[in-house]
C-alpha cells in the first residue's frame, strides 16, 4: 500500500518538472482563486479535491453567493452552484458551476470533481482527489466610458482555459492532513499555450469529533495556509459547532480577509440556509471605507448516509480473511461434535480418532491465531513505515540544525584551543624563566628586572590588542545597525511614497466618479421629469393593483406557514418513531446474537465433557474386564 501511495506522488512530481520546462508566458490572467476560505460546512472539495469524500455523510446541491466589500466600486463579486455525492465506502463525486465578477473582468466555468478512498488499516485512510476545471474569461456586458478607455479593456482578448487541481489527504481517527497543487496543468485553449509559472499551494490540518455519540453533535476545527503563485503566503482558520437538529455556528480567521462569524439553520431536513459575515477586522485586504463582505448559502440536503463505527470491519482483505477463518472454525466444531456423537457406539481406535480430530481442529485454530498474528504485525509494520515517512523530514530539519550548532561549536572549540596554545606559552616561558632565575639567582637580579619588564611589556601589548579587538567588533556591529537603519528607513520612504500614489489615484478615482455621477443625475433628472406625467396617469391604477396583490400574498404565506407548521410536526413525530424502532431492532438483534453464542458454546463444551466421560468409562471397564479375563 505504502507503494502505491509513493507511485501516485511521484507520478505528482513528475508532471510538475514537465511542465516546468516548459517556458512559455502566458500573457492573459488565471481566474482569481475563489475566496472559499469559509466554506467548512459545504463546498470544501473546491479547496482540496479530496473532501468530497472525507467526513462526507449526505450529498447536497449548493448555492453560494459572495459579495465582496460592498461598498467599493464594481466589487468582487462570486456565485457558486455545487453538487457532492459520496458513493460507497471508496468514492467521491462532485460537479459545479461558477462565475466571478472581478472589476470589468468575468470569469465562468464549470468544475469536475473525483475522489478515490484506500484504506490502509481500521483507523488509517489515504484519499486521492482531483478537480478538472474549465473557464472562460470575457468582459462584463455593460460598461461605462471610462472602463471603455481603460487599458485593459482596449487591449483584452476572451480566452479559454482547461486547469487541474489535484489533492491528497490523509485521515488517522479524528484527524485530517492534506496538500494541493493548484494550476498544476494549466492549458491557455485560445491561445494554444501551456501555463507553468502560477501554481497555487495549499495545505490544512483539520480535526473532527463528536461531542456525544448518541446526539452526533460535531465540533470541527480547521488550519490551512495558501501561497497563491506570486503573492504573499495566506493563513487561517476554521472551528465549527454543528447540531443536526438545529443548524450550526462558526468562526474563522484568514491573515488576508480578516476575521469572520457566520451561523447556519436547518429550516427542514432537507433544506439549510446560512450567512457569514467578514466586518473588516484585521487581514491584509480589509480597510474601513470599503466596507464589509457578506456570503449567503443555501443548500438541499438528500438522504445522509448512516455513520457507523462498524464501517471498517469487512472491507481490509486481512480482517476479511481473519472473520471467514473464525466462522470456518466454527463449523468444524459443530461437525466435531456430531462427530462425536455418532462414535459413542464405536471400540477399538475410538479413542484414537476422536484425540486426532481434536488435535487437527487444535491445530487449525492455532493456525488462524498465527494468521490473525501475522496480519496483525504487517499492519504494525506498514503503520511504522508510514510514521517512518511522516518523521523523514522532521530528522532532516533536526540534521541540519545539529549540522549548524557543530558549526558553531567547533568555531568554539577552536577559539578555546588558541587560547589554552597560548597561555601554555606563556607557562612555559614562565617555567623557563623560573629555571635560569635558580641556575643564576646570584648574579642575575639585574636581568630578572629586565626580564619583568619585558614580561610586563608583552601583557601591556596582549591588553592593547585585545581593546582594539573589541573596538574593531563595536565598529562593524555599529556599522551594520547602521545599515540596517538606512535599509529600513528606504523602504519606510519607498512605502510612504506608494501609499501617496495610491492617495493620488484614489483622489483622480473618486473625482470622477464625481464627475460621472453628477452627469447621471442631470440624465435622471431630465428622464424622472418625462416620466412623471405618465406616473401621475398610472399611479391611482398601480396603488388599487398592490392592495390587490398585497392581500394576495398575505393569504398565501399564511396558508404556507401553516403547511410547513404541520409538515415540520409530522416530520418530528416520524422521526422520533423511527429511532425508537430502530433502538428497540437493534437491542433485541443484539440479545439473540448473544443469546445463540452462548446456546452453541454451552452444547459445544457438554458434548466434549460427555465425550469424554463416555470415553473414560468404556477405556476403564475394558481393563477391568481385562483384568478379570487374565485373572
Amino acid at each position: 500500500m505504502i507503494k502505491k501511495i509513493l507511485f501516485i506522488l511521484m507520478c505528482i512530481t513528475s508532471l510538475n518538472l514537465i511542465y516546468g520546462q516548459d517556458t512559455s508566458i502566458n500573457s492573459q490572467v488565471l481566474p482569481d482563486e475563489i475566496p472559499l476560505h469559509n466554506s467548512i460546512r459545504y463546498n470544501l472539495f473546491m479547496f482540496n479535491p479530496t473532501f468530497s469524500f472525507v467526513r462526507e455523510n449526505k450529498n447536497s446541491i449548493n448555492i453560494y453567493n459572495r459579495n465582496e466589500r460592498v461598498s467599493f466600486l464594481d466589487n468582487p463579486q462570486t456565485y457558486v452552484l455545487n453538487y457532492n455525492g459520496k458513493f460507497d465506502d471508496k468514492m467521491g463525486l462532485g460537479v459545479g458551476l461558477y462565475q466571478q465578477n472581478i472589476g470589468v473582468l468575468r470569469y465562468f466555468g464549470g468544475t469536475l470533481n473525483y475522489a478515490y478512498n484506500i484504506e490502509l488499516n481500521r483507523d488509517m485512510n489515504f484519499t486521492f482527489g482531483i478537480n478538472a476545471q474549465y473557464t472562460q474569461t470575457s468582459l462584463k456586458s455593460k460598461l461605462d466610458e471610462a472602463q471603455l478607455t481603460n487599458p485593459i479593456t482596449d487591449n483584452f482578448e476572451a480566452s479559454s482555459l482547461l486547469i487541474l487541481h489535484p489533492g491528497v489527504n490523509l485521515s488517522y481517527q479524528g484527524f485530517d492532513v492534506g496538500v494541493s497543487v493548484g494550476n498544476l496543468v494549466a492549458y491557455n485553449i485560445s491561445g494554444s499555450e501551456l501555463i507553468t509559472d502560477k501554481f497555487e499551494y495549499s495545505g490544512h490540518v483539520m480535526y473532527t469529533t463528536e461531542l456525544d455519540w448518541r446526539t452526533d453533535n460535531e465540533v470541527r476545527g480547521m488550519a490551512y495556509a495558501s501561497k497563491p503563485g506570486e503573492l504573499d503566503l495566506r493563513y487561517g482558520g476554521n472551528v465549527l459547532f454543528a447540531i443536526p437538529k438545529y443548524g450550526w455556528a462558526q468562526l474563522g480567521y484568514n491573515s488576508f480577509f480578516g476575521g469572520s462569524i457566520g451561523i447556519g439553520a436547518n429550516i427542514t431536513k432537507l433544506v439549510s440556509v446560512s450567512y457569514t459575515v467578514e466586518p473588516g477586522i484585521g487581514g491584509e485586504a480589509n480597510t474601513a471605507e470599503f466596507g464589509a463582505t457578506h456570503e449567503f448559502g443555501l443548500a438541499f440536503n438528500f438522504a445522509e448516509q448512516k455513520r457507523s463505527k462498524k464501517r471498517r470491519k469487512t472491507s481490509n482483505p486481512a480482517y476479511e480473511a481473519r472473520d471467514s477463518e473464525i466462522r470456518r472454525l466454527k463449523k468444524e466444531i459443530i461437525e466435531q461434535a456430531r462427530l462425536i456423537r455418532e462414535l459413542r457406539n464405536s471400540r477399538g481406535d475410538s479413542l484414537s480418532q476422536a484425540q486426532r480430530r481434536m488435535s487437527r481442529l487444535e491445530r487449525s485454530i492455532q493456525e488462524a491465531k498465527e494468521k490473525e498474528a501475522k496480519a496483525a504485525k504487517k499492519s504494525e509494520l506498514q503503520r511504522i513505515e508510514d510514521v517512518k515517512l511522516l518523521n523523514d523530514k522532521r530528522e532532516e530539519e533536526e540534521r541540519l540544525r545539529a549540522k549548524s550548532r557543530l558549526a558553531l561549536e567547533m568555531a568554539a572549540q577552536k577559539k578555546e584551543e588558541e587560547r589554552l596554545a597560548a597561555e601554555s606559552k606563556l607557562t612555559r616561558e614562565m617555567a623557563e624563566q623560573k629555571r635560569l632565575e635558580e641556575e643564576e639567582a646570584a648574579g642575575l637580579q639585574a636581568e630578572e628586572a629586565r626580564i619583568a619588564a619585558e614580561e610586563a611589556a608583552r601583557e601591556a601589548e596582549a591588553e592593547k590588542q585585545e581593546e582594539e579587538a573589541r573596538i574593531e567588533e563595536e565598529k562593524l556591529a555599529a556599522q551594520k545597525r547602521l545599515e540596517i537603519e538606512i535599509a529600513a528607513k528606504k523602504v519606510e520612504e519607498e512605502k510612504v511614497a506608494a501609499q501617496k500614489k495610491l492617495e493620488r489615484e484614489l483622489a483622480e478615482q473618486k473625482a470622477e466618479e464625481e464627475r460621472l455621477a453628477s452627469q447621471k443625475k442631470l440624465e435622471r433628472e431630465v428622464a424622472e421629469q418625462k416620466a412623471e406625467e405618465e406616473r401621475i396617469a398610472s399611479q391611482k391604477k398601480l396603488e388599487r393593483e398592490i392592495a390587490l396583490q398585497k392581500e394576495e400574498e398575505e393569504r398565501i404565506a399564511s396558508e404556507k406557514k401553516l403547511e410547513r407548521e404541520v409538515t415540520l410536526q409530522k416530520d418530528q413525530e416520524a422521526e422520533a418513531a423511527r429511532l425508537a424502532e430502530e433502538q428497540r431492532l437493534a437491542a433485541e438483534a443484539e440479545a439473540a446474537r448473544l443469546a445463540e453464542e452462548q446456546r452453541l458454546a454451552a452444547e459445544a463444551e457438554a458434548a466434549r465433557l460427555a465425550e469424554e466421560q463416555r470415553l473414560a468409562a468404556e477405556a476403564e471397564a475394558a481393563r477391568l474386564a481385562e483384568e478379570e479375563r487374565l485373572a
